[in-house]
């Protein structure tokens, strides 16, 4: 099942349901390994794909970035 989310310019992760979350961290893994080659067709992001995209996702989730294993970052 797909989880589709389209606005990365919220304040962090915890402002999406868990199962978003889990796509943004996906997508954002495909983004710093892959480049925005073939992102289109694998990512759960809909929205305008822009020259700032990878930015944006490391905004987004600044707060797990900076400490993945804290409960508080993810819900």
């Amino acid at each position: 099942m797909l989880f589709l989310y389209s606005c990365l310019a919220t304040a962090n992760t915890l402002e999406f349901r868990l199962e978003a979350q889990a796509c943004i961290i996906a997508d954002y893994f495909w983004l710093i390994t892959f480049g925005r080659s073939n992102f289109e067709a694998v990512a759960n992001f809909e929205g305008l794909i822009g020259p700032d995209l990878l930015a944006k996702y490391e905004w987004v989730m600044r707060g797990f970035l900076s400490d993945p294993s804290a409960k508080r970052n993810l819900q």
